[in-house]
C-alpha cells in the first residue's frame, strides 16, 4: 500500500520563516521600547522625588547652633537681625527629613532629623562610609561617651538605605555666636562677622574673609582658611590644611595626618603640630612659633625676627629663611644630617649634629631639632 504526504513548496517556507523573524523583531524592538519607557518613567519619578524641596526657618537669640548629618552647608552675613536657615530637601526620601526648633533664652537650635540607622549620601566621594552618634533631636551629644537615647547612624555614598540629604544656606546677622555640627558633606562659610564653631566628622571646609573667633574641627577632610581675621584654632584628623593671608593674636593647627601650607600669615602666638606631614609657611610675622611634625619637612619664612622659634621633626629636612636683622640665641641639632648657615655667628658649642651660638643681638631664641635630616639657616 502506497501513503503520500503533503509538503508545502519552498519558497512558501521561506517566505513563512521571514515573517517570523520580521515578527520576532517587531516584537523584541517594541519589548525594549517598554522597558526603555518604564526605566524613564521610575527616573523621572525618582527625580520629582529628590526634587528640591525648599524651606525657610527663623531663629532668634544671639547664639545659634545647627545640626545635620548629610549636606552642603554655605554660611554668609545676613542683613537682617535675626539668623536665617534656608533648607533644601534632597533625595528620593527627602520628606521623611524633620526639621525640629529649639530655643532656650538667647539661644537657638535648628536640627535636621534622619529618623533611620543608615543613610545613603550619593554625593559621598572619597569618604566612602561614616558611622555618626546622634542625639534624639538629631545632634551631636557633648563628649565622647554613649548615653542612653543617643543612636549611632551609618552614611553611605550607596546601597540600602534611607536616600536624603538637607543643603543649607545660613545666613547670620553681625555678632552672633554660632556653631554648626555636620556629619558628612562640605561646608563654606564667607565675609561672616562673628564668632564661628565648625565640628564636622567627615567634611571637606572652606572659610573665607571671616573675622572673629574661628574653630573649625574635622575628623577628615581638608580645611582651606583665606583672608580670615582673628582667633583660629583648626584640628583635624586627617587632612592637608591650607593658609593664606590671616591675622590675629593666635593660630593653632593640630593635624593627625596631613601636611600645613600657609602664606602671609601675622599672628602673636603660632603653633603647628602634625602627627605626620609636612609644614612649609612663608611670610609669617608673629613672636612666637612653635612647629612640631613626627614625620615630616618644615619650611619657616620669618619677615621679621621672633621672641621664640621653636621646631621639632622626627624626621625630615628644616628650612629657616630669616630677615637681614635676625637675632637670636640658637640651637641646631640633627640625628643625621648636615647644618648651614647664612648668617654670622659666634660659637659657644659645636660638635658632630650640634651647634649652639648666638646671631647679631641674641635677642630672640631659635631652637631646632630634627631626628634625621639637614638643618639650614638661610637669609633672605
Amino acid at each position: 500500500m502506497r501513503t503520500s504526504a503533503l509538503t508545502m513548496p519552498s519558497r512558501h517556507r521561506d517566505a513563512g520563516r521571514s515573517a517570523l523573524v520580521i515578527l520576532f523583531a517587531i516584537a523584541s524592538m517594541l519589548t525594549i521600547a517598554l522597558f526603555a519607557l518604564l526605566a524613564n518613567a521610575s527616573f523621572l519619578a525618582m527625580t520629582a522625588c529628590a526634587q528640591s524641596a525648599v524651606e525657610r526657618f527663623v531663629l532668634p537669640g544671639q547664639r545659634i547652633e545647627i545640626c545635620n548629618l548629610a549636606g552642603a552647608v554655605r554660611i554668609v552675613q545676613g542683613s537682617g537681625t535675626r539668623a536665617e536657615v534656608i533648607v533644601t530637601r534632597g533625595g528620593r526620601d527627602a520628606g521623611r527629613l524633620r526639621i525640629e526648633q529649639d530655643e532656650h533664652g538667647d539661644r537657638s537650635r535648628l536640627s535636621v532629623v534622619f529618623p533611620d540607622r543608615r543613610v545613603v549620601y550619593p554625593r559621598l566621594h572619597g569618604f566612602g562610609r561614616s558611622t555618626i552618634v546622634v542625639t534624639e533631636n538629631g545632634c551631636f551629644p557633648e563628649g565622647h561617651g554613649f548615653v542612653l537615647g543617643n543612636r549611632k547612624v551609618t552614611i553611605t555614598g550607596g546601597g540600602i538605605g534611607m536616600q536624603a540629604w538637607a543643603d543649607l544656606e545660613v545666613r547670620l546677622p553681625r555678632g552672633h555666636q554660632t556653631t554648626l555640627h555636620l556629619g558628612v558633606g562640605e561646608v563654606s562659610a564667607v565675609g561672616v562677622d562673628g564668632d564661628l564653631t565648625i565640628d564636622v566628622a567627615a567634611a571637606s571646609v572652606e572659610a573665607e574673609r571671616t573675622t572673629g573667633s574661628l574653630i573649625v574641627d574635622t575628623g577628615s577632610g581638608s580645611v582651606v582658611l583665606r583672608g580670615n581675621r582673628g582667633d583660629i584654632s583648626v584640628d583635624t584628623g586627617s587632612g592637608g590644611v591650607e593658609l593664606s593671608d590671616l591675622s590675629g593674636s593666635r593660630l593653632k593647627v593640630d593635624t593627625g595626618s596631613g601636611g600645613v601650607t600657609g602664606r602671609n600669615i601675622e599672628a602673636e602666638d603660632l603653633l603647628v603640630d602634625t602627627g605626620s606631614g609636612s609644614v612649609e609657611i612663608d611670610d609669617i610675622r608673629s613672636g612666637s612659633i612653635s612647629i612640631d611634625t613626627g614625620s615630616g619637612g618644615v619650611h619657616v619664612g620669618l619677615l621679621s625676627a621672633p621672641r621664640s622659634l621653636l621646631v621639632d621633626t622626627g624626621s625630615g629636612a628644616v628650612t629657616i629663611l630669616g630677615p637681614a636683622d635676625l637675632g637670636a640665641q640658637v640651637e641646631l641639632e640633627t640625628g643625621s644630617g648636615s647644618i648651614q648657615s647664612d648668617y654670622a655667628m659666634t660659637m659657644t658649642s659645636k660638635d658632630h649634629g650640634y651647634l649652639r651660638g648666638t646671631i647679631g643681638d641674641g635677642r630672640g631664641r631659635i631652637k631646632v631639632d630634627t631626628g634625621s635630616g639637614g638643618l639650614s639657616l638661610r637669609r633672605r
